[in-house]
């Protein structure tokens, strides 16, 4: 394992180990729009389908989707939080639901496998062309791939990961704009759904009994702003991403 890897797994061990996922904290409260919209996405999707989640961390979702799916593995860097999702399919006695520890840069499965590939703040943890392309190879024809992404132009948003440097690892990248369109090398069809601009403002109310009213507010307030401006998407904080239509392997030269 390279040493880059080798930090992202002992990251994300400490992580899983001291319950991180408890301090997540406010920006959580603000992502309620941008997670119904992708998990309904999923749920859809997924219904009798053969599912992979990269980056599975304690198997969440993953176990939510199993009781649609027809099947899901669920993969993660992480022993400690494979091991963790392991322990809540035991205790919900969940069939249909496998986890295990892989480098979603070498996946292990063979071409055209999964019918639908899915990952919430993964992509940007790992080297952008060697997962596409390991996503590309995997997803059957006709699937679809969904990953929930943060973004990495805004300024302000990027001032305050400066300044929080505990909270995440040294090498993530939240994704440009020519991430995504490098993505188009490796799928025909990309679909990006934009999220959290002035929303983020609602941060401070996230305790206040109207905060649900003050999000609100801000997300509609986004949507003109999208619609009007679509050339400010690029400053939003999250993106919901879908690829579909893998391009065949000999096209491809990364």
């Amino acid at each position: 394992m390279d040493t880059l890897k080798q930090r992202e797994k002992s990251f994300h061990d400490r992580y899983y180990s001291s319950g991180g996922r408890e301090k997540a904290g406010k920006f959580n409260e603000l992502r309620i729009t941008s997670k119904k919209y992708f998990e309904s996405r999923l749920m859809e999707l997924c219904r009798g389908k053969k599912v992979l989640e990269i980056g599975c961390s304690e198997g969440g979702l993953s176990s939510r989707l199993a009781s649609v799916a027809a099947g899901v593995i669920g993969i993660d860097i992480s022993e400690v939080a494979v091991g963790n999702a392991r322990k809540k399919v035991e205790e919900n006695n969940l069939s249909n639901i496998t986890f295990k520890v892989m480098d979603a840069e070498n996946l292990s499965f063979e071409d055209n496998t999964f019918d639908v590939i899915y990952g919430g703040s993964i992509l940007h943890h790992l080297d952008i062309k060697k997962t596409y392309k390991e996503i590309s190879r995997v997803l059957k024809p006709n699937g679809a791939a969904v990953f929930s992404e943060p973004l990495g132009h805004n300024p302000f948003i990027n001032a305050y990961r400066k300044l929080t440097p505990n909270m995440r690892t040294q090498d993530e990248h939240p994704l440009l704009m020519n991430d995504i369109t490098t993505s188009k090398r490796y799928f025909v069809d990309v679909h990006v759904r934009y999220f959290y601009l002035f929303s983020i403002c609602a941060a401070p109310f996230h305790k206040s009994p109207v905060f649900r009213i003050v999000l609100s507010c801000f997300e509609k307030l986004d949507k003109v702003v999208f619609t009007f401006l679509p050339f400010v998407k690029r400053y939003a904080w999250t993106a919901v991403i879908t690829f579909s239509k893998p391009r065949a392997l000999q096209n491809m030269t990364d």
